[in-house]
């Protein structure tokens, strides 16, 4: 399984690459505002959108619309995350970079939940499960418990975290979610990075720098084209001498 990042060519997306991090959102970020914000109980939905941090990926590399909308028009570029080994998560865990927790706890690619798309009244039958007061809300919560649900009520309540409009499907989105800081070790192998077809040389150098110091030649590189033949997006092995046109520097692969 491989997952992707669309992402903006900036300070911060820059500063991730080199510290070896990733950024987990706030919900209050995103730009669908019906995003973990179904459930309308006060209480709950600060617990849903202030203490969960979200990291978004997405299963193709290739959709015209992710590149537009998250990867900025096409002069951004994309992360792909391959899984980690359980070697890998083993040395993570023993240097600290992870919680010590179980691994299906931890935010990595073998973990990330497919975002599920509903219809207008899917959503609404969701909303309308919780109680807006606090009162009825401990009701049904002390409900469930003494039935011995506890475990189905709390999973219904983060089933809010993975609800989106149908409208959204086109993203065909991942998450992984956590409490803690925004900033998390990464989640996968980084396998490959897919320049945008629009993307500057200077930034395309830059990062293509960056690359060859961390990982050793072990990061494949790829330049997205526009097809001339049909409505689609193709990708090549990046060629420094094709794709720093105009830059005056040279770089070795």
């Amino acid at each position: 399984m491989k997952l992707y990042k669309y992402l903006s060519s900036n300070k911060n997306t820059l500063d991730a690459l080199v510290n070896a991090y990733c950024w987990f959102s706030k919900p209050d970020d995103f730009n669908d505002p019906f995003d973990c914000a179904l459930i309308k109980n006060e209480s709950l939905n600060h617990t849903l959108r202030n203490k969960r941090k979200v990291f978004c990926l997405a299963e193709d590399k290739d959709n015209l619309l992710m590149w537009s909308h998250y990867a900025s028009s096409h002069t951004g570029f994309v992360i792909e995350y391959s899984p980690f080994s359980d070697s890998d998560i083993d040395l993570l865990i023993k240097n600290h970079l992870f919680p010590n927790a179980p691994k299906e706890k931890l935010a990595i690619i073998q973990n990330a939940k497919p975002v599920q798309y509903n219809t207008v009244e899917e959503l609404n039958a969701y909303m309308s499960f919780f109680p807006t007061s606090d009162d009825e809300l401990v009701a049904q919560y002390q409900s469930f418990r003494e039935n011995g649900d506890e475990e189905e009520y709390l999973e219904r309540f983060n089933q809010g975290l993975y609800l989106k409009h149908e409208a959204w499907s086109y993203e065909k989105e991942h998450r992984l979610i956590h409490e803690g800081n925004h900033r998390h070790c990464q989640p996968g192998q980084i396998t490959s990075v897919y320049f945008g077809a629009k993307m500057s040389s200077q930034d395309k150098r830059t990062i293509a720098v960056l690359m060859a110091e961390r990982f050793k030649g072990k990061c494949k590189i790829y330049q997205a084209f526009f097809s001339k033949e049909r409505y689609e997006i193709n990708f090549r092995e990046f060629n420094p001498k094709l794709d720093l046109d105009g830059l005056g520097l040279t770089f070795e692969t």
